[in-house]
């Protein structure tokens, strides 16, 4: 799980793209982690780059406006 974890949060290449293949090649897919449990993970490592963001926060910054999508 840490060589998982290691891979996503300070991997080369794209956020988007070690996102997607951590939950989905089996190379590096656990169950039960999920895309929005490893975002925020990214967002509380590394978050001059990528600000933590949850369902909550998510629905806040609708809430005050912003142009997020949710559930996603």
């Amino acid at each position: 799980m840490l060589d998982l974890l290691d891979y996503v949060v300070w991997g080369s290449g794209s956020v988007a793209q070690r996102l997607w293949n951590a939950i989905r090649d089996k190379q590096w897919a656990i169950n039960h982690i999920g895309l929005s449990s490893l975002g925020e993970i990214i967002g509380w490592a590394r978050p001059d780059e990528f600000p933590p963001r949850n369902m909550r926060t998510s629905k806040g910054l609708r809430a005050l406006g912003r142009d997020v999508r949710i559930g996603i």
